[in-house]
Parts: C-alpha cells; sequence; structure tokens
C-alpha cells in the first residue's frame, strides 16, 4: 500500500472513531430538567399558562420543565438571566411584550439584546380589562372621568407591567384625565391593591385577578382591546364607552438563548403547538380570556418583528420618551 494512501485511511478512521466518541459522550436531549426563566412573579398570567403547557409538554417530550420565576426590574433580571444562560437546551424565556416589544421604548438601555434570543413560538394572546374594587360606584368609563376630574390630585392607577403602563398612558391621553401611576413588581399583588381600594384602578386581567372577580371584590368597566373578549361579552370595549384608541394587545410567548440547536427549538415548538391544544390548557387559557395559535419559530419571529414596529410607533404617538 502507498504510503500517502495509508495516511489518508489512518486519518479518515481516526476522525470516525473521535466523532462516534463525540455523539456517545453527548447523550439525547433531554438528559436532564430544563429550565423555562419567567420574568414575572408567581401567580401572574404568563406564569399559570406557563406552567400548565410545561406540564403537558415535558410528559410529550419525556422531560422535567422547572419554572424560575425571576420578576423585578421592569423584567430586566429574568431577561438577563436568560440572555447569559448557555445555549444547550437546558434554558428557555417565556416573556411578553414587555421585554421584546415595550422596554426597548421605555429605556435608553437595555441589560440585553433582543438579538440574544432565538423564538421559538407563540403561547397567548389577549387585552386588559379596565379593574375596579366591588364597592367603587363607577359603573361606566364615564364614570372614571368624571371621578378624575373631581379629585385634584387625580386618580391612582395601578402599573405592574409594561402593558399597563402604556394602556394607563393611552387613557390618560384620550380622557385628558389626571393620572397618578403606582408600579408593583407583581401582578396579582397590584390587582389585590385595587380589591382592597389603596388603588384606584388597573389595566389588568382575568388570569391573575380571577380570583378576586369570582369573590365578587373586583369589577370589570370595559376591554382595552379592538373587540370584546369571548368568555366575557357582557363587558364593552373602551371604544364602546366613548374613548376610542385605548388598545393593547397582549402576547406572551417562548425564546431560546442565541445558538441553541436548531433541532432543539424545533421540538420544543412542536411540542408547545399541541400543548395548546390539551383541554386543560384550553380551559386556563378560557378562564384568562386568553387565545392562541400555532406558530413556527420563524412565524413567530415575524410576529415579534411585527409588534416591535407596531410599539415604537405607539410609544411615538404617546410621546413616551425612554429613561
Amino acid at each position: 500500500m502507498h504510503r500517502s494512501t495509508f495516511i489518508r485511511g489512518a486519518l479518515a478512521l481516526a476522525a470516525g472513531l473521535a466523532c462516534a466518541a463525540a455523539s456517545q459522550a453527548q447523550p439525547a436531549w433531554p438528559a436532564r430538567p430544563v429550565s423555562i426563566i419567567v420574568p414575572f412573579a408567581a401567580g401572574g398570567g404568563t406564569d399559570v399558562t406557563t406552567r400548565a403547557v410545561a406540564q403537558v409538554m415535558g410528559k410529550q417530550l419525556g422531560a422535567s420543565f422547572v419554572i424560575e420565576n425571576r420578576p423585578g426590574a421592569n423584567s430586566f433580571i429574568g431577561a438577563q438571566a436568560a440572555a447569559r444562560a448557555a445555549p444547550d437546551g437546558y434554558t428557555f424565556f417565556m416573556t411578553s411584550l414587555t421585554t421584546h416589544s415595550i422596554n426597548p421604548f421605555l429605556f435608553k438601555s437595555l441589560p440585553y439584546s433582543l438579538s440574544d434570543f432565538a423564538p421559538v413560538g407563540f403561547l397567548v394572546g389577549t387585552s386588559p380589562v379596565l379593574f375596579t374594587a366591588s364597592g367603587n360606584p363607577a359603573a361606566k368609563v364615564k364614570d372614571v372621568m368624571a371621578q378624575a376630574a373631581a379629585r385634584p390630585d387625580g386618580l391612582n392607577f395601578a402599573v405592574p407591567n409594561a402593558s399597563a403602563r402604556f394602556a394607563t398612558a393611552m387613557f390618560r391621553l384620550k380622557t385628558y384625565s389626571k393620572v397618578v401611576e403606582v408600579n408593583y413588581n407583581s401582578t396579582p399583588q397590584a390587582h389585590s391593591e385595587v380589591a382592597a381600594g389603596r388603588i384606584d384602578y388597573i389595566f389588568g386581567d382575568f388570569t391573575a385577578g380571577g380570583g378576586l372577580y369570582d369573590g365578587r371584590k373586583i369589577k370589570p368597566l370595559a376591554v382595552a382591546g379592538p373587540h370584546r373578549l369571548s368568555t366575557h361579552p357582557e363587558i364593552p370595549t373602551m371604544a364602546e364607552e366613548g374613548v376610542p384608541g385605548v388598545e393593547v394587545e397582549i402576547w406572551a410567548g417562548l425564546f431560546a438563548p442565541k445558538g441553541t440547536p436548531r433541532d432543539i427549538i424545533d421540538k420544543v415548538n412542536a411540542a408547545l403547538n399541541q400543548a395548546l391544544k390539551d383541554p386543560v390548557v384550553q380551559d386556563i387559557m378560557r378562564k384568562g380570556t386568553q387565545d392562541t395559535r400555532a406558530m413556527t419559530p420563524a412565524e413567530f419571529g415575524a410576529y415579534v418583528d411585527a409588534q416591535y414596529q407596531h410599539w415604537g410607533a405607539m410609544a411615538k404617538a404617546l410621546n413616551i420618551q425612554p429613561e
């Protein structure tokens, strides 16, 4: 045998053995628990739905999904942790428009970049609802406006997240009402403060405030969206109440750290879309007045890009200056 031929053959054999050893050294995914970071407190809309979906996904993929709530600092804490995580398929990020559509227009600098994440799939979408304590005599949006006009110091609005902040800003702009924003790190806590009468109003949701609504502690006045909620068709929209232009679409979706293997992203996307059809998950979404639709990673990425453009235009229209 010619010496060069022998050497080439030996090198090819060595390379093949090395690849085989590498494949044996890397166990099939998932080989250990998978974390899903949620940048909101436990009990909020995104958290509740994520937990239900993760349980179904775990059964499909033979994986144990662990929910890590990392709320606070305008979702900076959770987003930064997810952005810095190893892109090995063992960390995902279930977030909302707060981190990807709104924060870029509220803050001059972020501790993360949108390019740090790869889109995986769409979770849910809904619109916020204007809630107040059941004991508040206001029954219509015009009553809220009258209260604001009668109080020199204005009305207090709980603001636990960016979507509530935008809805509150729209309300202030469209009604010329004096509003004082009171920030909270927890959406359920903000609803509880409204129920107790310590805060006047909140643009909230039925997932975080559903228990208080069922217990007749809070009451809805209007939907800050383009149409009525299918689960609560009795609640009028802000436009129907005489205040057009107060419309917000709240969305949530799953991301992975940039560089996560494509085959893992595709597996998780398929499991997510299947989990959204689960009866238990569907019931939770119905109670939270959430809807969903299956999206591929590419479709979800295009949706997120479009939402970024939409909220950028809205921030400009509301003259919201980044801090």
